[in-house]
């Protein structure tokens, strides 16, 4: 689980490598702030790559085709149950 903190620009500063440590050794994602509104985030720099290519993944046109072509079937109704797809 991802935790989600808010500090402020001022704090952040005076207290950047502890933050590091807490963005990657607790997987904590960090919002820095500035008159209390958000600025920035600090998160550990797998889980950015790994957001990086889910969006570079999800912009294909492939993609964006099955994503629609799925929603249209469970509009239909065409679906199955996951007990079922699983079943031997």
């Amino acid at each position: 689980m991802n935790i989600e903190k808010h500090i402020p620009v001022s704090l952040a500063k005076a207290k950047l490598l502890e933050l590091l440590r807490r963005v990657e050794d607790e997987h904590e994602n960090i919002v820095i702030t500035n008159n209390r509104l958000p600025k920035a985030v600090l998160l550990n720099y797998e889980e950015f790559s790994g957001l990086l290519e889910t969006i570079d993944i999800l912009a294909g046109r492939q993609a964006v085709r099955a994503i629609r072509a799925g929603l249209k079937d469970v509009q239909a109704g065409r679906v199955v149950r996951l007990a079922d797809a699983f079943d031997e």
